[in-house]
C-alpha cells in the first residue's frame, strides 16, 4: 500500500523493522507543497534521513520520533536508515530503505 499526501497536509506513521520500511512498496507519494509529518518507530536505534531534503531525526528503540518538512522539490529521493557506528568505524552503515516521490501540483 502506497501512502499518499493530500496536496496540503501529509501525515504518515512509518515503521522500520529488520532495517526495512514496512510499506510495500516502500514509497511515500507526496504532492509538491505538502506539509509533511512522519512519525517514525523502529525496532532498533538509528537515524532516519531523507536525501536531498537533508532532513534527519534520531530514532530510539520503540519510541516515536517526528520529522516535519515541506515537500518543495519535485522528484524521487531516497530514505536512508543510518546505523550507529561500531568500534573502529568512522560512521555507521547507511541503508536505503525507501523513497519519497514528490509530484508537481496539478
Amino acid at each position: 500500500i502506497q501512502q499518499q499526501g493530500k496536496g496540503g497536509l501529509g501525515e504518515f506513521d512509518l515503521e522500520i523493522k529488520n532495517r526495512k520500511l514496512t510499506l510495500s512498496p516502500p514509497i511515500v507519494k507526496l504532492v509538491q507543497g505538502d506539509q509533511v509529518t512522519f512519525r517514525i518507530r523502529a525496532d532498533e536505534e538509528g537515524e532516519f534521513h531523507i536525501h536531498t531534503y537533508d532532513e534527519e531525526v534520531e530514532v530510539e528503540l520503540d519510541k516515536i520520533s517526528t520529522i516535519r518538512f515541506n515537500a518543495t522539490l519535485v522528484g524521487r529521493y531516497d530514505i536512508e536508515w543510518h546505523l550507529p557506528k561500531q568500534p573502529g568505524q568512522e560512521e555507521g552503515e547507511h541503508l536505503v530503505i525507501g523513497a519519497i516521490e514528490v509530484s508537481p501540483i496539478g
